[in-house]
């Protein structure tokens, strides 16, 4: 049910189009965003089935 909600964004989206470079400086600010955002992600997710399943 939770991916029926507008706010609701697949943690993939886009990582076919995400191309970046695994060096540098850069590289490790990526990797801490897409982490984030996975988490984020996850978080959500767990809050609508929190909310599905309180009375």
């Amino acid at each position: 049910m939770q991916y029926r909600l507008r706010q609701f964004v697949s943690a993939t989206q886009g990582l076919a189009n995400c191309e970046f470079s695994y060096k540098g400086d850069g590289y490790k600010k990526k990797v801490r965003e897409m982490s984030n955002a996975w988490n984020q992600t996850r978080r959500i997710k767990r809050l609508a089935v929190g909310l599905m399943t309180t009375p």
